[in-house]
């Protein structure tokens, strides 16, 4: 017999244990996801540095996280309710990480994150831990991303609104709109135009989202016989 309706569900422990496949990221992915994750905790400085041991440290001084519990929490966002109304974050950014591990510090608690613990296989213990400003994240790097390390940085700190530094000198920064023939600001959004060839000699996307770019088709208009590109 015919079931009258169907409806969506989550079988979360088969969910989990696939997490390593579904979300193996890259290192710019990963880089990005964290940033956004300090931008929402008002931090005011990242500091990147990479270890003796070859893994990546990105310490923020925003305000923290309250439960480690979140972390491992696939789908929870622990921001606070303006973040969650203005940006609806997807409360997956940590899981970015799943396939490598991390080490993550907070406030007076760190913890060890496996790819076990993100698959709900293990249990992850937190440690005590001095009390500490803001978030630390430690996680390896694989062969091949040491070579290319400082341009990833680079890409992610570019448009970023916070000052971002690697092994204590700060990466070069840029308005994104810097090259607009004309640029205003309508309902919290900054508008810029600027003509269509120089958007095809700049590799970047035409959405800025606090420094993530996304390509996106805009709409172009023809003024006395000059394209211009919103």
């Amino acid at each position: 017999m015919l079931p009258p309706h169907i409806h969506a569900t989550i079988d979360s422990q088969k969910l989990l244990e696939k997490v390593t496949r579904l979300f193996n990221a890259s290192l710019s992915d990963i880089l990005l996801e964290v940033l956004q994750n300090a931008r929402r905790a008002n931090a005011a400085l990242v500091q990147v540095s990479l270890t003796e041991s070859g893994t990546l440290r990105i310490k923020d001084d925003g305000c923290g996280i309250d439960h480690p519990q979140s972390l491992l929490s696939l789908g929870h966002s622990d921001w606070n309710t303006e973040t969650l109304d203005q940006e609806d974050p997807a409360g997956m950014g940590v899981f970015s990480l799943a396939n490598r591990g991390v080490l993550i510090a907070s406030k007076n608690w760190q913890v060890h994150l496996s790819p076990s613990h993100f698959s709900g296989i293990e249990i992850a213990p937190v440690e005590s831990s001095p009390d500490r400003a803001g978030t630390t994240l430690e996680f390896p790097l694989l062969p091949n991303e040491t070579p290319h390390l400082l341009r990833h940085l680079e890409a992610a700190a570019r448009y970023y609104p916070l000052p971002v530094l690697f092994n204590g000198t700060e990466l070069p920064r840029e308005d994104f709109l810097a090259h607009a023939v004309e640029a205003r600001s309508w309902h919290g959004l900054r508008i810029g135009i600027s003509s269509q060839s120089r958007w095809h000699d700049r590799a970047v996307g035409r959405i800025n989202f606090h420094g993530v770019t996304v390509p996106h088709a805009l709409p172009t208009l023809t003024c006395n016989d000059t394209q211009l590109q919103v």
